[in-house]
């Protein structure tokens, strides 16, 4: 059972894919569910910032992941991430 302090703040569940597209080629995708913190107020800002910041958030979670296995791969890399 979570605590009750756990509804205060906002979740986001995700699921990373990586998938091979060619012999020299990953693709990496998130699906993402972002759930803002109960309350009004909280809506509001939610509206106004905390919409973006989990967005940039992913964003750059994703580059890093796609960095990575660049690096592993000896690329010197990775392609843009689209978002």
């Amino acid at each position: 059972m979570a605590s009750s302090g756990a509804a205060l703040f906002p979740r986001l569940a995700a699921d990373l894919e990586v998938a091979p597209i060619l012999p020299t080629r990953t693709q990496l995708a998130i699906s993402a569910v972002y759930e803002p913190p109960p309350g009004l107020v909280c809506r509001a800002a939610d509206g106004a910032l905390l919409h973006r910041v989990a967005e940039a958030t992913l964003k750059d979670f994703l580059e890093r992941v796609a960095t990575r296995l660049a690096e592993r791969a000896g690329d010197e890399r990775p392609a843009s991430v689209s978002g």
